[in-house]
């Protein structure tokens, strides 16, 4: 059944988000999907991010390996399931030090399997919200507050 994006079923702050997520990843059979437009996003705590806030750019690359238990620990069920996971991110010129940070990440990303494309595009409205589509059960909207830091969701 299609997912009606008439209005969400739920809004949920960024605790809630990450069980959401982790829920609805679970019940995906066929694909994931991630749409990405910000070119900044607030992830303070996270080692790699906090080193590249400093100015660390080299300490910054060096974590990212950190974060691979995580991400196998999310992604490695999905792929064994064989649940196809891309993600579309979209970037403007000149990069941010966040956009480049993230698209050095996402090496960590493709040793799991996903497709990453990347979309140079001028014209493309700040508004359009981060989106994850889980096969066709779930569609969640990221909002963010001024500062780029995670408020909630909306999950349809």
């Amino acid at each position: 059944m299609p997912i009606e994006l008439s209005a969400p079923t739920s809004v949920v702050g960024p605790d809630e988000f990450q069980e959401v997520f982790r829920h609805s990843l679970e019940r995906t059979q066929i694909a994931f999907r991630k749409i990405e437009v910000h070119q900044f996003f607030d992830e303070s705590g996270d080692p790699s991010f906090d080193k590249l806030m400093a100015g660390d750019w080299d300490g910054a690359m060096q974590e990212l390996d950190s974060i691979v238990e995580d991400q196998e620990e999310l992604l490695t069920p999905a792929t064994n399931r064989g649940v196809s996971l891309t993600r579309l991110r979209y970037v403007s010129f000149p990069l941010t030090d966040y956009v480049r940070w993230e698209l050095a990440s996402y090496r960590l990303s493709e040793r799991f399997g996903e497709r990453i494309s990347i979309s140079v595009d001028p014209s493309l409205p700040r508004e359009l919200p981060e989106c994850v589509v889980f096969d066709d059960h779930t569609l969640i909207a990221l909002d963010y507050d001024p500062l780029s830091q995670l408020e909630g969701a909306r999950i349809f």
